[in-house]
């Protein structure tokens, strides 16, 4: 904003009577200052903020110009945003209602002040007018703002040379000034703290859902089998290294434990560890999710977004089914593993991050290879180390020491008394072959915790899945036994699929995971007529 070519520099408002020309002037300024408020970045809004007190201070010829907020939370006020000439003192921020209680119990009760030193202040103003000398002022006039029915600012200005009349004419127009000057500040506060929700909830969402609790010495995982000693023995070596890892075994073995006590065992332990499931995100915001983007890359990309990998960066990032990444994303992978850069949606440069990955699949690879679904040279990165996590039918002498834990953890949650475990309920546990693995024993063991009476922990009869010790010709292929127990579970609870019996919690899977699950198995409720 300029001085109006229709007042006198020199002399400005002060002194002048109101006329039609001046008050165009001072509006269309008015009017230019406010489109420009809107517009302004974040980094500039301050300085423009003040640049408006400057522009106040030289349409009305006066020498300083301050905006003050009252709070009401407790009760103070601070001078936020002042300004002066060179050579001549501003208001530095500081809380002005403890120095001047007269004009601040004026103003906010509503009532402009005008002041004229030293002579013009009233007798109950005797403080006001001691701190009033360090204001170096000779007369000021002070207009309360009024947001939302109460006052929140006040716009003040000053005469620091001469003693000056504050023509009526000047409030309104002052008072409008102050109420755009407050509104912006308002506005950019809430727009502000809008931002840094949602920040915070994107952080917050990413550490509840992909920053898992690590405990040390596997403390999660169960058990003392031979064959579970042995990939632990396998975990302690490989944790001390930075080697990709390719956790391999059937659905619901607890890849994701072993992924956690590779991370806590190793030097990275105190940086994130966050998880993928490749499986459950859409195809469309996978490379978003993994890699981000950056502000307008797509509809919707507000702003810039970091991925998995720059978020976890010295840390690692767990990749849980790795063979349902399409090949176009493989090949981003196979960089990340190459040479360490990840590229975001939408940006031309690439960033260079220091990140481990360990990678998890119920499904073989090399079959993907073969039907080209999955890379070979990505496999031969992924396969540096492999572990195979052995299915519970494999390692049938821990299943006593799961159930337990089990049963603790549930009767726990479920605020019950510990419920004793029979001979014979572990007898038929451990003959059953589980085909839904750790995941399955951990569903079945809560249902029986809700659904027993007494002291004593009832399991219902174990009839789904493959014989305890099948002969090789009734063997199923994986995908056929994981169908048919995802219907089993959809029978057993009427194809309910969220809440607290529904299909989803009982398989210990998210209900997005499950129904991704049943569209890639074929999985359709079956019409009334059919069933």
């Amino acid at each position: 904003m300029s001085t109006p070519d229709t007042a006198d520099p020199e002399e400005g408002w002060i002194g002048r009577s109101y006329g039609p020309e001046l008050l165009l002037s001072f509006e269309r300024t008015l009017s230019e200052f406010s489109a420009r408020l809107i517009q302004i970045p974040g980094d500039m809004f301050d300085a423009q903020i003040v640049e408006g007190l400057k522009s106040i201070a030289r349409f009305f010829n006066v020498e300083r110009c301050t905006l003050t907020e009252y709070l009401p939370e407790t009760q103070e006020t601070h001078c936020r945003f002042s300004y002066a000439p060179d050579g001549l003192p501003a208001i530095p921020p500081m809380r002005t209602d403890l120095l001047f209680p007269w004009i601040t119990a004026e103003l906010r009760a509503n009532r402009p002040v005008i002041l004229h030193y030293p002579h013009g202040f009233p007798p109950e103003a005797e403080v006001d007018l001691r701190n009033a000398a360090m204001g170096k002022f000779k007369s000021s006039i002070s207009i309360p703002i009024v947001i939302d029915g109460r006052v929140r600012f006040t716009l003040t200005a000053a005469s620091l040379l001469q003693h000056r009349d504050w023509p009526e004419e000047l409030l309104p127009r002052l008072r409008l000034f102050g109420e755009i000057l407050a509104n912006a500040l308002l506005r950019k506060r809430r727009d502000d703290e809008i931002r840094r929700h949602k920040e915070s909830a994107e952080q917050e969402n990413v550490s509840l859902r992909e920053v898992m609790q690590l405990q040390t010495e596997h403390g999660e995982i169960i058990g003392k089998s031979d064959a579970l000693q042995y990939v632990l023995y396998s975990v302690e070596r490989v944790a001390r290294t930075d080697a990709t890892v390719l956790l391999l075994g059937e659905t619901g073995v607890g890849k994701e434990l072993f992924a956690r006590a590779i991370h806590g065992s190793s030097a990275r332990k105190d940086r994130p560890l966050l998880k993928v499931d490749c499986a459950a995100l859409a195809p469309s915001l996978i490379e978003s999710e993994l890699f981000g983007h950056e502000r307008g890359a797509f509809t919707g990309a507000t702003a810039a977004r970091k991925g998995r990998f720059e978020i976890a960066d010295s840390g690692t990032v767990f990749l849980d089914e790795v063979g349902e990444l399409s090949p176009a994303l493989q090949v981003k992978l196979l960089r990340v593993l190459e040479d360490g850069f990840v590229e975001r949606v939408g940006a031309a440069k690439p960033i260079k991050v220091n990140v481990r990955i360990i990678a998890a699949t119920n499904r073989d690879l090399e079959e993907g290879i073969r039907e080209g679904r999955f890379r070979q040279d990505l496999f031969y990165r992924l396969n540096a180390f492999p572990l195979t996590i052995p299915p519970l039918r494999d390692r049938r002498s821990d299943i006593p020491l799961l159930v337990e834990h089990f049963v603790r953890m549930f009767c726990l949650r479920h605020s019950r008394p510990f419920l004793r475990i029979t001979r014979p309920t572990l007898k038929m546990l451990q003959e059953y072959s589980w085909p839904g693995n750790v995941r399955e024993l951990e569903n079945v063991v809560e249902r029986a915790v809700i659904i027993s009476e007494g002291v004593t922990l009832q399991v219902q009869a174990l009839t789904t899945g493959t014989p305890a010790k099948p002969s090789a010709r009734h063997l199923k292929p994986l995908a056929e036994v994981e169908k048919d127990h995802i219907l089993a579970v959809l029978e057993k609870t009427l194809w309910r699929i969220e809440g607290q019996s529904g299909a989803a919690r009982i398989l210990g899977l998210h209900p997005d995971t499950l129904r991704h699950r049943m569209k890639k198995l074929q999985i359709s409720r079956p019409r009334v007529a059919d069933r």
